[in-house]
């Protein structure tokens, strides 16, 4: 269970999620250092992702060397567009190859991911769903099992700064969701 928040601020994306990971009724701690649930993008300045779902494919996206195009980077071409035929098919098929999808009867993988995922980029984030269906972001996104609770105060604390914002939500989150806790990690594009 999990958070994961992005808040869109004049020209960048500042993210920040929970660090509680659960098992059945087991609970843990991501060590915020090798695997968080917010991550910077390898190869990719000014790229950030963050992952609610399965642990797995958070670990399998982050640790994806060449997941956004250097070439596509350059000519500036990160944006709706990429997001919606490239990127989500290629976490598709890094997710499949590492069978992380489920599998159908004839042994095809499933058209979902275990995991939703936000995807941002200088000053634009984008929700990636189960189904693969993007959203780009308004003025916030959010995913996880808080996400009721945090659109609520989300709509309420907009004259604050978007770290006071996503602390507010995660911590508000912590206190009435027994899949999030307290330690927050904040990072921006």
């Amino acid at each position: 269970m999990s958070i994961v928040i992005a808040i869109k601020e004049k020209n960048r994306i500042v993210m920040g999620c929970d660090s509680q990971v659960s098992c059945g009724y087991l609970k843990e701690k991501l060590d915020n250092k090798n695997c968080c649930k917010i991550w910077e993008v390898e190869n990719c300045k000014n790229g950030l992702m963050g992952c609610v779902g399965s642990l797995r494919d958070l670990q399998v996206i982050q640790c994806e060397e060449n997941l956004i195009d250097k070439l596509k980077q350059f000519e500036g071409k990160i944006d709706y567009k990429y997001v919606v035929n490239n990127l989500t098919d290629k976490m598709y098929d890094i997710l499949c190859h590492h069978r992380c999808v489920n599998k159908d009867n004839h042994g095809n993988c499933e058209n979902y991911m275990n995991s939703q995922f936000i995807f941002a980029y200088k000053d634009m984030a984008y929700l990636i769903s189960n189904f693969l269906e993007i959203t780009p972001i308004g003025d916030y996104l959010v995913i996880g099992c808080g996400d009721q609770i945090a659109t609520g105060i989300l709509e309420n604390n907009k004259n604050k700064t978007a770290e006071e914002r996503i602390r507010e939500v995660i911590k508000s989150c912590a206190d009435k969701s027994n899949g999030i806790d307290n330690n927050i990690v904040i990072k921006n594009t």
